[in-house]
């Protein structure tokens, strides 16, 4: 008997892979529930898809683009009066360049009467002062001279007695009668 068994288990099952999965992995929840697919009509409609048309890309429409119309980069005053300049700024800086070499030159003669040296209309109305005039712009000192002062009191005191004293002083006595000496026990 034990080689018969044997026999059996050494041959492979003849199984499909549905069967397999049938027999292993299945649910008791897949069983007693098992899912349908919900035809395309019995389906529920999304009402985002209703209500907001437009707003996204949905079942009925498309996404729309938000365009303000006739408005574009040419309508703003800055970009009309904007002048593209070349970035490279080497021919200004050439032109200076030898407008200052040939002005700067000994035999130069100008045809105008401006000096063409560092000065400039800021320079001349803010200049700055001398130390004899920075001297004479300090004004005397408004602090009150300093004197001694005294930290001890003089003469009377505004406290005449502690606060204490004045709260919780000597007790109130009210007027009492002589009291009567204890009477001897009898027992």
């Amino acid at each position: 008997m034990p080689a018969d068994s044997e026999s059996r288990r050494s041959k492979p099952l003849a199984l499909s892979a549905s069967q397999v999965k049938r027999f292993y992995y299945t649910t008791t929840t897949a069983e007693a529930f098992p899912w349908k697919e919900i035809s395309e009509t019995s389906r529920g409609e999304n009402f985002i898809d209703v209500h907001g048309i437009g707003q996204r890309t949905g079942k009925y429409f498309k996404y729309q683009k938000k365009r303000a119309p006739l408005l574009d980069r040419s309508s703003v005053y800055y970009y009309t009066d904007y002048v593209v300049l070349p970035l490279d700024d080497a021919p200004v800086t050439k032109a200076l360049a030898k407008e200052n070499k040939l002005r700067s030159s000994p035999g130069f003669a100008s045809t105008t009467a401006a000096i063409f040296d560092d000065s400039t209309a800021n320079k001349d109305a803010f200049h700055g002062f001398s130390r004899k005039e920075a001297r004479r712009a300090r004004q005397k000192s408004c602090k009150p001279k300093a004197g001694r002062t005294t930290t001890l009191p003089t003469g009377d005191l505004l406290e005449k007695r502690s606060v204490t004293h004045e709260a919780f002083g000597l007790p109130v006595r009210f007027p009492s009668e002589a009291a009567k000496p204890p009477m001897p026990s009898t027992s």
